[in-house]
């Protein structure tokens, strides 16, 4: 072989190194770009359920709330029943 088919051999490797890399360094770059894509989305996804779990914490302190007024009424109701009950009886 002579030199100048070496050379021409040489360039063309080069060439088709230089389209793998091209290639290579495109899906890199695609990869990356829907990496931060899903990581975007598992942000969003973090802060909707930081959202939801404040809301499921306040939902379930105002059921507490609401219970304890419940059993408030509740009490004050049976007073009021024990109360007329004994006025009955007393009138008896």
């Amino acid at each position: 072989m002579s030199t100048k088919d070496d050379v021409s051999n040489f360039l063309q490797l080069g060439a088709k190194y230089e389209l793998i890399l091209t290639g290579l360094f495109d899906e890199i770059t695609q990869q990356r770009a829907v990496t931060e894509e899903i990581q975007s989305g598992l942000r969003d996804d973090q802060a909707s359920l930081k959202r939801i779990s404040i809301d499921f914490e306040n939902a379930t302190a105002k059921l507490a709330k609401q219970k304890k007024g419940n059993v408030l009424l509740i009490f004050l109701n049976l007073i009021g029943f024990t109360s007329n009950l004994m006025i009955w009886i007393v009138g008896l």
